[in-house]
């Protein structure tokens, strides 16, 4: 670079860390070098950050183009991470992050930023100004929580609220603190509880479903009028190949769908049993850079695999750093209460619905990455505390006076099978289902609904209306 020359600093933040990005100019505006400063001289986070601005500063001067840099440390995920305040990064995944986001938005090309998924000047000058007139996911989570107290007090009626663990706003940032206020209300008057799921919140990809890494791009949406098979066949054919890996996922990098389908590092092949838990070395970004090719070429070629059938799976919650421990912590906080079992809302994307019998499966017997629950535990988690909750006082345990609802569970041969597609709706339309293997019987109200997976023709249900109270002490 030459003796003298420009540079622009830019003053960020993530999370509360504070930090200055200096970069050098070329004479064509392109960058040079890059010095980074944060925390105290000699520390730590002052070091990495001073290898990591004289090493880009090198592949810079070098020749690496600035473009292969972004594409590479972005999404990088370690803490610090969260909010900045910069409107084109609002959340980042890491300092790392953060600063190779915020520099594909200086510095790269709308062409190339779309192509990232990077918001630049251009996207930014057309975003909505004014603030939302509801609370919500990215107020202040103090003032969220404020008025839930008031609504409960008011209506004197206890509430429930979906709470989910990543970096999608304040709720999801202080998801613990959230928890211990819903704990504290709740024993100082109507309960507030948070409904919280025993595994990420994930969405299904696949040539069958509603979404795939390809489906905004202009050669596959043409093949939409076409059979499954005849979309399969042509999606073979190299040609085709070459020109939906050559077309930008999204003309709109905006759209939150079209960044959502190329979250690779967020992305799994769920196999059969799926496998819930997998550890971010089993990511499609990783197993396309341990294969030498790029993800979009490796998840092409996978999700032609068993004739086009496979599915991908994408975490979008509770799966910030590539486990569940955040889950078990959330289930067994006393301001929670299982929930959000998504099965019917979502039917070509989440097939959420098999919760119950993965936390018998899963959580009870199988899981290996961490501490398990105990079975007594996931009982009642499943059935007294979730019936509490909505105030059927009447059922959950197995007592004299209680609704005889029942699961029989062969435990040993419980199994939760991958996910599939049917299409028994309506019209034929298409839905996820997850079939399981070792309930020997459901029992309602004292008689056998279901037998080793087939119904039996009993429809003894009826429809509840309101709060049930216990039944009268028996002794």
């Amino acid at each position: 670079m030459p003796a003298t020359r420009q540079s622009i600093t830019h003053k960020f933040e993530v999370a509360g860390h504070e930090g200055y990005l200096t970069v050098g100019i070329y004479d064509d505006g392109g960058p040079g070098e890059m010095f980074i400063t944060m925390a105290k001289e000699g520390s730590t986070v002052s070091g990495l950050m001073d290898t990591l601005a004289t090493m880009t500063s090198i592949a810079l001067q070098y020749g690496v183009p600035l473009r292969d840099l972004v594409s590479k440390f972005t999404h990088v995920r370690f803490e610090p991470s969260g909010f900045t305040g910069n409107p084109e990064v609002p959340i980042a995944k890491s300092i790392v992050d953060y600063i190779f986001r915020w520099m594909g938005s200086r510095f790269l090309s709308k062409d190339d930023r779309d192509a990232l998924g990077i918001m630049g000047g251009e996207v930014v000058a057309e975003a909505p100004t004014e603030p939302s007139p509801q609370l919500g996911a990215f107020d202040p989570v103090e003032e969220t929580f404020d008025l839930l107290r008031r609504v409960v007090k008011r209506s004197n009626r206890p509430l429930s609220v979906s709470l989910l663990e990543g970096g999608y706003g304040p709720m999801t940032l202080r998801w613990r603190d959230v928890l211990d206020w819903a704990a504290e209300a709740s024993a100082a008057g109507p309960p507030i509880r948070a409904q919280v799921l025993s595994r990420a919140i994930g969405v299904m990809l696949g040539h069958e479903l509603t979404l795939n890494p390809f489906y905004t791009t202009p050669s596959y949406q043409e093949l939409e009028s076409l059979s499954f098979d005849d979309k399969i066949a042509v999606l073979r054919q190299p040609e085709m190949r070459a020109r939906i890996l050559s077309e930008a996922v999204d003309p709109d990098p905006t759209i939150v769908l079209g960044r959502l389908v190329r979250e690779f590092d967020h992305m799994f092949l769920l196999g059969d049993p799926p496998d819930y838990e997998q550890p971010f070395d089993q990511s499609i970004r990783a197993l396309a850079q341990r294969a030498n090719v790029t993800p979009e070429e490796f998840v092409y070629d996978l999700m032609l695999e068993r004739d086009g059938h496979n599915m991908l799976y994408v975490t979008l919650c509770n799966y910030e750093y590539g486990s569940l421990e955040s889950s078990l912590a959330m289930m067994r906080h006393p301001g929670a209460v299982l929930g959000l079992g998504d099965g019917g809302a979502h039917c070509g994307t989440i097939c959420d619905g098999s919760f119950p019998t993965f936390m018998l499966s899963y959580w009870v017997r199988d899981r290996t990455r961490g501490e398990r629950l105990s079975l007594s535990e996931a009982v009642r988690l499943l059935s007294r505390d979730s019936a509490r909750a909505v105030g059927l006082e009447d059922r959950g345990v197995v007592a004299p006076g209680y609704k005889a609802d029942l699961n029989v569970i062969d435990l040993d041969q419980l199994r939760l099978y991958a996910p599939e597609v049917a299409h028994d709706l309506p019209t034929g339309g298409r839905r996820l289902v997850q079939r399981a293997d070792g309930y020997c019987a459901t029992i309602v109200s004292g008689r056998i609904v279901h037998r080793n997976g087939s119904d039996t023709g009993e429809l003894p249900g009826r429809l509840v209306r309101g709060p049930q109270a216990a039944p009268p002490n028996m002794h």
